[in-house]
């Protein structure tokens, strides 16, 4: 099974703003302590001002800082829940997410409509692989945001594995509109298109990708699928070439010839994976026994490699004025005096990915710290 790997790697921010240095700090530091303090920093500054500087801290990395800030906009403004969903979402960048979801879950119990709660907490959940409880979050976040593409991004993962592939274009397609040139959206639509069979169509759209600069292992493994699936072999073989090593190439470039049923090929590419790296023995020499079977091979057999979605960033900062949206969809989400589920009923994958099960490489990603689904070389 080829392996998926999510590294929700990292999309680019929406806005990266700038104008003021920001200091690093070794240690970390005691937000609420120095929101209060006279010597916090920006203590004459009002929370508008104050948010601006957090902000320009996260474009920076520094979500210590970014923290402070906003403990410190709070102190001033404690009633802005725009401003509380800002800290949640820097609470879950600094790894803090079961912090992260109280607070967001405190934000919906105000307000079920807040947008970026919605989002930032139904993101949590499919990181955490609790899909069933993320979707109705994301629903109504899009709902509320329409711009929001990161909601819609998750929706089309979601569409994805659930193998509703038009409606994981058309989500596709829109993170494309509000967000041009995004190499995952492009790669997400790959995999939809891979996993109907329109092979030719999904490497044009991993090619995109790379252009893009999503030219990640995971979307050249992907692209070295699709090539493979429409007998351009020579140039699927250059593309697992950039998805790994030599002798991974040869073993995936056979796994795919493999479930086409090629077996003769296939042999050739498992031996030569052998004899490029003896190390590689054990899996490629399990490829190479199935596919000496040809008489008694069992095609179903083989799990069919899975494809490598994309999620977005969560480094990602937000829009500076979400656009206005609709309401309703209320009842799909837990009424508040049931709370929001907590992140304890599902892992928490720090790595990144997506979901779908069909021919594919390499894997799915998510933002830096997301839960990856599928991930191994071909024929694993």
């Amino acid at each position: 099974m080829f392996r998926i790997v999510s590294s929700i790697t990292v999309l680019a921010c929406l806005a990266l703003l700038c104008g003021c240095a920001v200091q690093r700090h070794e240690e970390p530091l005691d937000a609420l302590a120095l929101a209060h303090s006279k010597d916090a920093p920006g203590a004459e500054l009002n929370a508008p001002e104050l948010e601006r500087l957090s902000r320009t801290a996260r474009g920076h990395g520094d979500n210590d800082m970014a923290l402070v800030y906003l403990a410190r906009a709070l102190a001033i403004d404690p009633g802005n829940l725009d401003l509380r969903a800002e800290r949640g979402e820097v609470l879950s960048l600094l790894g803090q997410d079961e912090q992260a979801l109280r607070e967001f879950q405190e934000i919906l119990a105000k307000n079920p409509d807040h947008a970026l709660a919605n989002e930032l907490a139904g993101t949590l959940y499919f990181r955490a692989g609790l899909v069933a409880q993320a979707r109705p979050l994301l629903l109504r976040a899009i709902e509320q945001n329409p711009s929001g593409w990161r909601a819609h991004c998750y929706m089309g993962i979601i569409h994805n594995r659930d193998g509703q592939y038009a409606a994981a274009v058309s989500e596709f397609n829109t993170v494309l509109a509000l967000n041009p040139g995004n190499g995952d959206a492009l790669n997400n639509l790959g995999v939809a298109r891979l996993m109907c069979g329109e092979y030719a169509q999904a490497a044009e759209f991993f090619r995109r990708a790379v252009s893009a600069g999503a030219g990640t292992p995971r979307t050249y493994n992907n692209l070295g699928v699709a090539l493979a699936r429409i007998g351009r072999l020579d140039e699927a073989l250059d593309a697992f070439r950039y998805g790994g090593d030599e002798a991974k190439a040869y073993n995936n470039l056979g796994y795919v010839l493999l479930l086409q049923g090629d077996n003769r090929t296939a042999v050739e590419c498992f031996e030569k994976a052998i004899d490029i790296s003896p190390s590689y023995y054990a899996k490629a020499f399990e490829n190479l026994k199935r596919a000496r079977m040809s008489g008694v091979f069992d095609r179903a057999a083989v799990t069919a490699p899975k494809a490598g979605l994309s999620t977005p960033s969560p480094t990602g900062l937000v829009p500076e004025a979400p656009a206005p949206g609709r309401a309703d969809g209320r009842s799909a989400v837990p009424p508040v005096s049931a709370g929001l589920p907590p992140l304890s009923n599902g892992p928490l994958a720090r790595a990144g990915a997506q979901v779908p099960a069909a021919p594919s490489a390499d894997g799915e990603r998510a933002p830096d710290r997301a839960r990856t689904v599928g991930g191994s070389e071909a024929g694993s």
